[in-house]
């Protein structure tokens, strides 16, 4: 990317690119690419990202899995143009622009205590669909399970189990799209109890696992 202020940044595979709103640039590709570029502007305080003077932050994020699904998502929302698709898409991109900003501050903020925490964050994105417990994960960072759970909390805002339940749901649609029946989709995410997987599906999706592999 090649920026009017003469700025220039090389983005990489799994590489995340916010541009700001002024931000004037030509692209030149190395190599075969394919990227995915959301455009949005949203009128909230709340929204704002502190970007100093440049014209973009580029974020080499540890998982790009998340902001794929929801890259993906917002795609097909489009595809579908469904009545209600303005409101999910508004929903996207709260989730998408909190992500990346969590993520900024991550990398910007307490980065010993966000490095610290990496092995169990990547065990959890390897084993998310295996049972496990805290202690294990604060085994990893060696912490106290008290203290893992606290300093998790802090860096990621959510619990490590609320961490691999998203990747839980995640991975189900992913699985769902691909033509695996809800049995197939349950045991391939780590549940063994069908019954509470389609209604932890229903929970976080809105919908059950069959109407949404249906639907899409």
């Amino acid at each position: 990317y090649h920026f009017s202020t003469g700025e220039h940044v090389t983005v990489s595979v799994g590489d995340v690119l916010f541009l700001t709103p002024d931000a004037a640039y030509s692209i030149d590709p190395l190599c075969d690419v394919r990227h995915y570029t959301v455009n949005f502007d949203i009128h909230e305080e709340c929204s704002s990202l502190s970007v100093s003077d440049k014209s973009y932050i580029l974020l080499r994020v540890k998982s790009i899995g998340p902001y794929w699904c929801l890259m993906r998502d917002l795609s097909e929302l489009q595809l579908r143009g469904e009545v209600n698709r303005n409101m999910r898409e508004l929903a996207s991109l709260y989730e998408l622009l909190s992500l990346f900003s969590l993520d900024l501050s991550l990398e910007t903020k307490n980065k010993y205590a966000y490095h610290r925490l990496l092995p169990a964050r990547e065990y959890i994105e390897k084993n998310y669909a295996s049972d496990f417990h805290v202690g294990t994960l604060a085994a990893l960072t060696h912490m106290s399970p008290t203290n893992f759970r606290r300093e998790w909390h802090r860096q990621f805002k959510e619990t490590s189990m609320q961490y691999r339940d998203r990747l839980r749901i995640a991975s189900a649609k992913e699985l769902l799209r691909g033509g695996y029946n809800v049995s197939e989709t349950a045991q391939r995410c780590g549940f063994s109890d069908v019954a509470y997987f389609i209604r932890f599906f229903k929970k976080h999706v809105g919908m059950p696992p069959r109407a949404f592999r249906d639907h899409g």
